[in-house]
């Protein structure tokens, strides 16, 4: 690791839940920080309607000072929400002052499954409409197709559906990753599972036995059906389009 990516690691900064992010990054340095924002994972884990990313936790971060190892701050938003559009003014000034990026969750653009897992979320062709705004204002915005669930929404044709929505959006890049189970969210999303698809109950306990994260022979496949996708995409697409894959 070089001298400047060791100094890069030692001002990152993890923020699980603020709802006063805004006042306190006014009275304290945040200076010298990579600022990662997101929202939490509504319908696994109940979270209050108080507890999300306002604009004034956007215009705070606007007006930071990111002066330190050479002028480098990195500001990135994790977000199912199109109402971030309303933000777009704010936005376009902070990534004026430095990186910034906003993802947007779309583990599906299955009707079916994003009623049974998501309910009362915009839904996920909203999301990809405000991509676009953010897109077309010059803000980096790419799509998280996260969590994906094993035997649900992991199909080919499922995953390929996503993948060529995001193209048409102009989205910046495509990231996937798969469900993972925590004690606390693991039992509400089986709760879930057992009402909504009781024949896949059995299976998803068996594969989390013991254990938050798939293993890779669960993961692999799923993820080289994703670049398999992107990789279609971008063939379909001109080099002058800009569109390009992100993380694998």
């Amino acid at each position: 690791m070089t001298v400047r990516k060791q100094k890069l690691a030692l001002c990152v900064k993890k923020i699980a839940v603020s709802t006063q992010f805004g006042a306190v990054s006014r009275r304290k340095t945040l200076a010298r920080s990579f600022s990662d924002l997101g929202a939490p994972p509504g319908r696994l884990v109940g979270v209050p309607r108080q507890q999300r990313c306002r604009r004034g936790t956007k215009q705070s971060l606007v007006a930071l000072r990111f002066s330190s190892y050479g002028g480098i701050g990195v500001s990135r938003l994790i977000t199912r929400g199109p109402l971030i559009v309303r933000d777009v003014d704010v936005l376009a000034q902070a990534a004026r002052r430095a990186s910034v990026s906003v993802t947007f969750s779309v583990p599906t653009v299955d009707d079916e499954v994003w009623r049974r897992t998501e309910p009362g979320t915009p839904h996920p062709r909203q999301r990809l409409r405000a991509l676009k705004t953010l897109v077309d204002a010059g803000i980096k915005a790419s799509v998280g197709m996260a969590p994906i669930l094993s035997g649900i929404s992991s199909k080919p044709s499922q995953l390929a559906e996503v993948v060529k929505a995001a193209r048409e959006a102009g989205a910046c890049g495509v990231w996937t990753n798969l469900l993972f189970l925590r004690p606390g969210t693991r039992e509400h999303f089986l709760e879930t599972l057992a009402r909504d698809w009781p024949e896949e109950l059995d299976r998803y306990e068996r594969l989390y036995a013991r254990r938050a994260y798939l293993g890779k022979d669960q993961t692999k496949p799923v993820r080289d059906q994703a670049r398999s996708s992107r990789r279609n995409t971008e063939s379909e697409t001109a080099a002058a389009s800009g569109w390009s894959p992100s993380r694998p």
